[in-house]
């Protein structure tokens, strides 16, 4: 457990608390020594958190007018204690960040706390209030004799709340076992009934559920469950598995382990859904937020309304929270948030724990001592832990603890029903490079089927600059693959380069480090450093695209600086010649901005992922296609939008004709893969561009150490 300060204003950052009156630092509990200077910075620090403080300010503060002192020195080096003492780093901190030349903010979640409570009396220990007042005031000795007896009852107490919580060791993976052998199972949930696991395992996109036991060996097919139904969640008692039709949002079904049959839930749409722990009540999100209905799907009540599409609900062991995942503002990001079942409490679970990060689907142990979840957080997809409010004196970890680091990528954490395993989704990425032949109907590899995604042609047809997949760095080469240069290097992380209309330049956009925000590039085909475009730290800009003139671009903008609620992008233009930056109307939440061939349009995705389309003359906005699409594309002639649908269940290659809107189809009957979805993209005559899932992935089990 936390030991608190014993008393005044407390605040609460990481694994630190500090106490603003008596001045004191302390690590979970133990006091942590800071000279004063380290410590009034601290103080402005945390008075300004999420704010830039400026040199200036520091020296306004803290080095009055007539004080001879070299201040940048002075102030570098408290600073560097600072840091020091908080275990932080300048190249990836966790609590101060330096903001180019301006000065420093304070980047970590802050909590004040109340004044904390006396600490309780051991067991048995009584204090009649009569007693103290009707006795006279001890004598001296008396005091020296009832100050040495107290102080070490005290003691005894800190020492069991230290053994206890200071020094609790960290959830750790003991052993991994192998539990599929097939390289074919889904990214799909994962559910047990303690003694089997549930899974979907197929080739060519096309899947099955299919049933093994928790300690391996041979699996078999569930028969009976219709193939188009996604399986959500599992009701043990009754052997019942919750379903989903595969369209989004799609149609609840319960489907029985025991007599193969299966029923309607009402008539609820949804994306997700999750019993409650008792089997009484479904938890679902859809296009409108959360609700709760009767597990008859009578009764529906909304809990709370989302601008953004939410998914992976799930339900805690005591049925008074539930946690589910967002589509953040930001592309290619998602987070993590919780609201109680009495639709009260909403707030995101981990703000401000990276600006880079993608939170996934996550599960709490059914004791409900930790919430286990996936991220791409630093890199690498994998699964993290949160240790939850535990005991009476309440003790939570403040940040997530990392369980697996590669070189696997990890999805659907899944505990035991006794908790001391975790079971995932374990897989080895690689694509191969497609082209897909309209005339024969097939697709047939490309460049040797590379992987790579994000593939572009220059103007002239001649270069092509691509990213490798998985590991997002970015390359020019020859259009047929040869005379290759690599362009970035790690810890860039590049994504979506585009050529400038000269083919003098390429557009990307990408992160320089773990936990930098997204930032848009340019850089030149034939090597060097990228040039950021726009070096605010306070913004992050993503997908962006070339004017015809090559004068400027357009990118979705999100000033991260400000509340992580669902809604806050917009589309901006920046002048290439003069810096000035400008915003489009109307494109609040809309983000992944495409420029036409001609200047006339922009094309973006809405909530929903719908294509939308600003006309630049008449300055509106109007819906395109009202389906949710990914990688929107122009073709060369401005005449189509290229667009695809790979991760719903029917998979397709779209293609929208702006002139009258008709829609064409064109299914995929494979998984495709890419850096963030299934990637598409377009060859000079207007071939699509796909990258094949050629990578293989198995169920493993996690053997876990659980203090």
């Amino acid at each position: 457990m936390h030991q608190r300060s014993p008393s005044g204003r407390v605040i609460r950052f990481g694994l630190f608390e500090i106490n603003l009156e008596i001045r004191e630092l302390r690590k979970e509990g133990l006091l942590t020594r800071l000279q004063d200077r380290p410590l009034e910075i601290l103080f402005i620090l945390l008075e300004n958190s999420g704010r830039v403080v400026t040199r200036e300010e520091f020296r306004h503060r803290l080095w009055p007018t007539n004080t001879f002192v070299d201040f940048d020195h002075s102030l570098n080096v408290s600073i560097n204690k600072l840091r020091q003492a908080l275990g932080d780093a300048a190249d990836n901190p966790r609590f101060v960040a330096t903001v180019g030349k301006r000065g420093y903010r304070f980047i970590a979640p802050v909590e004040e706390l109340d004044k904390a409570p006396p600490i309780p009396m051991p067991t048995g220990s009584t204090i009649d209030p009569k007693s103290v007042e009707a006795n006279p005031p001890p004598t001296r000795r008396g005091i020296s004799r009832i100050g040495v007896s107290a102080g070490l009852s005290l003691a005894v107490v800190v020492a069991v709340l230290v053994s206890s919580s200071t020094f609790r060791p960290e959830p750790r993976v003991k052993r991994v076992v192998q539990i599929t052998h097939s390289g074919t199972v889904f990214r799909n949930q994962l559910l047990t009934d303690g003694l089997r696991l549930y899974f979907v395992e197929g080739v060519e996109g096309q899947g099955a559920i299919e049933q093994v036991s928790v300690e391996g060996g041979d699996s078999s097919r569930l028969t009976g469950i219709r193939s188009d139904l996604i399986m959500e969640d599992l009701f043990p008692r009754t052997s019942e598995l919750l379903l989903r039709d595969g369209k989004e949002p799609g149609s609840l079904w319960v489907g029985s382990l025991v007599n193969n049959t299966s029923r309607r839930v009402g008539e609820v749409q949804a994306y997700s859904a999750a019993w409650s722990p008792d089997g009484s009540h479904v938890a679902y999100t859809n296009t409108q937020g959360v609700y709760i209905a009767n597990s008859d799907g009578s009764d529906v009540r909304r809990l709370i309304t989302l601008p953004r599409k939410a998914f992976c609900v799930r339900w805690s062991p005591d049925g008074t929270r539930l946690r589910f995942v967002v589509d953040d503002p930001r592309p290619q990001q998602n987070s993590l948030w919780e609201i109680g079942s009495d639709g009260h409490g909403l707030r995101p679970l981990l703000p401000g724990w990276g600006d880079s990060q993608r939170e996934g689907c996550g599960n709490w142990t059914p004791d409900g001592r930790y919430f286990f979840f996936e991220s791409a957080h630093q890199g690498g997809r994998d699964i993290w832990a949160i240790r939850e409010k535990s005991g009476w004196l309440g003790w939570k970890s403040s940040q997530p603890i990392r369980l697996t680091s590669g070189p696997l990528s990890f999805f659907s954490p899944t505990p035991s029903r006794e908790g001391n395993q975790l079971f995932v989704v374990g897989e080895q990425r690689r694509g191969e490079l497609t082209r897909y032949d309209e005339q024969a109907k097939r697709f047939e590899p490309f460049l040797e089927g590379i992987s790579v995604n994000d593939l572009q042609f220059s103007h002239d047809g001649k270069w092509i600059v691509y990213v490798t997949y998985p590991d997002r760095m970015l390359w020019r080469s020859r259009a047929d693959g040869s005379e290759r240069l690599q362009l970035t290097t790690s810890p860039m992380r590049a994504f979506m380069p585009i050529w400038s209309p000269d083919d003098q330049r390429v557009l990307f956009h990408g992160i320089s480090k773990p936990n930098r925000p997204w930032k848009i590039y340019l850089i030149s085909p034939g090597g060097g450093a990228p040039e950021i475009l726009i070096p605010d730290p306070d913004s992050q800009e993503t997908g962006g695209t070339w004017s015809p003139e090559g004068t400027a671009v357009v990118f979705a903008y999100n000033k991260i600086s400000t509340s992580r609620s669902p809604g806050s992008m917009e589309i901006r233009i920046l002048d290439l010649k003069n810096k000035l930056i400008s915003t489009l109307p109307g494109s609040e939440g809309l983000y992944s901005p495409q420029w036409s061939p001609d200047g006339h349009y922009v094309a973006a995705l809405a909530q929903g992922d719908y294509l939308v389309l600003f006309d630049t003359r008449t300055q509106k906005w109007a819906t395109l296609l009202a389906l949710g699409v990914g990688y929107p594309t122009w073709s060369r002639d401005g005449q189509y939008i290229y667009c695809n649908t790979l991760w719903r269940k029917d998979s397709a290659l779209i293609r929208v004709t702006l002139k009258n809107g008709q829609v064409e189809t064109f299914p995929v009957n494979f998984v495709a893969a890419g850096t963030y979805g299934g990637w598409s993209g377009l060859t000079p005559d207007g071939s699509f561009l796909l990258l094949r899932d050629r990578g293989s992935r198995d169920i493993y089990a996690l053997d876990l150490n659980l203090p």
